[in-house]
């Protein structure tokens, strides 16, 4: 069953699935990135390739005509995802696919609305019996 970690009062999402991403890598993860917006995908890819100055972590966009070959991508046109390790949730709306997933990251940043949504997503997993841990960062 598909592990699921909120993390919750984020500042930047982009910044947060970034350190996460780098972290799931690390532990020999394929990662699928699902984004609410073209210019949040374009960021976390410019911020991926910044890492590590002495190393890679190699990712795309899921219109790369590669990102099939590549074991980090990043959507923002939805896409049905070819890997299963780790998805990485920006976006607002929870996915049928999260299932496929050994781990969903949901990553809640401190607007209202996306708190809001995020709610929705919690009840929806723990009415199903998923197991579900929260890491609020505002005390980070």
């Amino acid at each position: 069953m598909t592990r699921i970690d909120f993390y919750t009062h984020v500042d930047d999402q982009v910044l947060v699935a970034q350190k996460l991403v780098q972290k799931a890598w690390e532990q020999k993860n394929t990662i699928w990135i699902r984004t609410a917006t073209q210019a949040q995908a374009e960021t976390l890819d410019a911020l991926l390739w910044q890492t590590h100055p002495t190393s890679v972590i190699p990712h795309c966009l899921s219109n790369d005509p590669i990102a099939k070959e590549v074991p980090i991508v990043i959507d923002c046109a939805g896409q049905t995802p070819w890997h299963h390790d780790c998805l990485v949730n920006l976006h607002p709306e929870r996915f049928d696919y999260f299932a496929r997933f050994q781990r969903l990251l949901e990553i809640v940043s401190i607007d209202e609305q996306d708190r809001q949504a995020a709610r929705l997503r919690f009840q929806y997993y723990r009415d199903r019996g998923f197991e579900i841990y929260t890491h609020d960062l505002s005390r980070k």
